[in-house]
């Protein structure tokens, strides 16, 4: 689980640092292509409603882990199976979608109630709560959509941060070419990939057996693990690096770094500026180690098999 407490550490930081902006979330954190927002998971209580700022009022005390009364069963297509739920004040808790929430691991309900518990006494800000949202992405929206999905990340390919490279002997240039070796190492290893780089401004079109495997890999990932890569792709512009983080093979700082490695060149040339660069760095910073938390959660923490208060409808409280 050391993959699973970097990320969980990284995130918990950022969102410190972007909850004590005060009011709503920069660009960047705002629904992207398949994630729910602040409006989304008002769902989650009947009848409530975000205001302008993003945050909703508190209506709940406590969020608790149980067995999930509905037991175990699939969620859609391509949805993991899960036996554990997440309660607000004893009420099950749901989808913005009105869908059960089943969580496939206990670790994962249980990283989710205490997004809910740990809001502030008086409001919720949903985008304090990055692994809800990428659940209830998950199960709401990613169903009817996987197809349009795997489209868009096949998108990222051609011009993927990890095989788009500056001019040759530039600083920026060395930086790419030793900062990706170990993503597109894994790559051929794990995916039997050989991708174009190339410092074409507009990128190099991969060999058709390229964009099959990988278009067959993620075809394999469950509703979970696809929605992660997607927020995760997104983050970095690279779909490579994604991969390759959520599958463990690059550390949470370490897609971090990548994924802003431009971005940290430009300020070591031409200073930081306040109020900018550090948001965007607290703003990557959840959208990254967000994904990379909840597959880690998946893969890391257990089916089950906990004793004590998982039974007849109560739980641990987080």
């Amino acid at each position: 689980m050391a993959a699973a407490a970097a990320a969980a550490a990284a995130a918990a930081a950022a969102l410190r640092r972007l909850a004590a902006r005060g009011g709503a979330p920069p660009p960047g954190i705002a629904p992207g292509r398949a994630r729910a927002g602040a409006r989304g998971l008002a769902g989650a209580r009947q009848g409530g409603t975000a205001d302008s700022s993003g945050t909703l009022p508190r209506f709940y005390r406590r969020a608790e882990v149980v067995a999930h009364p509905e037991g175990a069963g699939p969620d859609g297509a391509g949805a993991p199976r899960g036996t554990w739920g997440v309660t607000l004040d004893q009420k099950l808790l749901r989808s913005p979608g009105k869908l059960p929430l089943r969580f496939p691991t206990r670790a994962l309900a249980a990283a989710v109630a205490a997004e809910w518990q740990l809001q502030g006494e008086q409001n919720v800000r949903p985008f304090t709560m990055p692994l809800m949202q990428l659940v209830a992405t998950a199960i709401d929206r990613v169903p009817a959509a996987r197809g349009g999905i795997v489209t868009g990340l096949m998108d990222y390919l051609d011009t993927d941060a990890a095989l788009c490279r500056e001019p040759a002997g530039t600083p920026a240039a060395v930086a790419q070419e030793e900062g990706f070796a170990p993503v597109l190492a894994w790559a051929r290893a794990e995916l039997g990939l050989r991708p174009r780089v190339s410092d074409a401004l507009t990128g190099t079109p991969q060999e058709a057996g390229t964009r099959d495997r990988l278009t067959e890999a993620l075809c394999r990932l469950d509703d979970l693990e696809l929605v992660a890569v997607d927020q995760l792709a997104g983050a970095c512009r690279s779909l490579l690096l994604a991969l390759a983080a959520t599958r463990g093979a690059v550390g949470v700082q370490e897609c971090l770094r990548l994924a802003r490695l431009e971005e940290e060149l430009q300020i070591e040339e031409w200073g930081m500026v306040e109020g900018g660069h550090d948001i965007d760095r607290a703003d990557a910073a959840v959208r990254v180690a967000g994904p990379i938390l909840l597959v880690a959660l998946l893969r890391g923490g257990g089916a089950g098999g906990g004793t004590g208060g998982e039974g007849g409808g109560r739980g641990d409280s987080t």
